[in-house]
């Protein structure tokens, strides 16, 4: 979401906060559940530039998203929390979650937060929730709200292409990444006083490159079906016409190596390959398989590994299976 808050009035809270310490504003295990494919932008200009200086980011990005995998979950409902105690300052409901790449820009001029909440913790902090799913808010404004509390549900209103949560912090009205804080901090990397709860650091590591989510399919597979949960199935037919490996993913960038295998239930190897990707991608869907052989698929199960390959990040590796009766 770009540098764009709701419209609303000032209230003031009991009790000054010196900081402000936030818990994860999302019922999620990251980099299982969910995940951050952006965070703030620091860059003032033209440029991007996100606090461990690498590609994560928009311009002009003013929060921290935490992504989950798919509209299925979405609808499943995943919980958006209070990162801090604090008070309602404003919300709103009602918009739909349609991607703004089918809506356009026009349709949500003035409320590219969509549906969300804002919250105020004194001394000048607040926290704002964003692109909640419609009809999913539960407060109202000047609600106490305890830190863990459930504001909504995740949703895609407003300027959202893929089901998250859009985290802003700001404090006397300016914008904070809660990776470095109002402390010192080096060119790139975490600030010496992040806001994040101390315990909470080590289990948002700075990942540069995300599958969020794989399986099988039957057939050629199609990102709309995946991620309508069509192909959430634990076994499929031995008469499938095809053994299909896909998945999703975040940031991926032009000369990553996409590694593919599957191997039967006899430890047969099926398919085991390499792939450069071609051209960099904010989101990015990638299938390969197998075609049914000539004498039909042996019944049992068959295990995919998909791995991303980066000079300087880590392995990203996703291993599914499938059962064939």
């Amino acid at each position: 979401m770009r540098r764009t808050i709701l419209a609303l009035g000032l209230l003031g809270l009991a009790g000054p906060a010196a900081a402000l310490e936030l818990r994860l504003p999302i019922a999620c295990a990251p980099g299982r559940g969910c995940w951050i494919p952006r965070y703030v932008d620091l860059d003032p200009g033209p440029r991007f530039r996100d606090w461990m200086c690498g590609a994560l980011r928009a311009d002009g990005h003013s929060g921290t998203d935490f992504a989950i995998p798919s509209l299925a979950a979405m609808r499943e409902g995943v919980p958006v929390l209070a990162a801090a105690a604090g008070r309602v300052r404003n919300v709103r409901d009602g918009m739909d979650d349609v991607s703004v790449a089918v809506l356009g820009q026009a349709a949500i001029a003035g409320r590219n937060c969509g549906n969300g909440v804002v919250l105020e913790h004194g001394d000048g902090w607040e926290t704002q929730y964003c692109h909640l799913r419609r009809g999913s808010v539960r407060v109202a404004p000047g609600d106490e709200v305890a830190v863990g509390d459930v504001l909504g549900l995740v949703g895609m209103s407003g300027e959202a292409s893929f089901p998250h949560v859009h985290l802003s912090v700001r404090k006397d009205g300016a914008e904070v990444d809660p990776f470095r804080g109002l402390g010192a901090a080096p060119a790139c990397g975490l600030g010496e006083a992040p806001l994040w709860r101390a315990e909470l650091v080590p289990r948002l590591p700075y990942l540069p490159v995300m599958v969020i989510q794989a399986g099988f399919a039957p057939e050629a597979a199609d990102w709309a079906r995946a991620q309508n949960g069509d192909y959430d199935r634990a076994e499929l037919p031995t008469s499938a016409p095809a053994l299909v490996l896909w998945f999703e993913a975040f940031a991926v960038r032009a000369g990553d190596v996409v590694r593919w295998r599957i191997t039967g239930p006899d430890g047969t190897v099926l398919l085991d390959e390499a792939r450069p990707e071609p051209r960099d991608q904010a989101q990015a869907f990638r299938f390969a398989g197998r075609k049914r052989p000539a004498e039909g698929w042996a019944p049992g199960t068959y295990v995919g590994t998909v791995a991303i390959e980066r000079p300087g990040a880590p392995r990203q590796e996703t291993t599914r299976s499938v059962t064939l009766r």
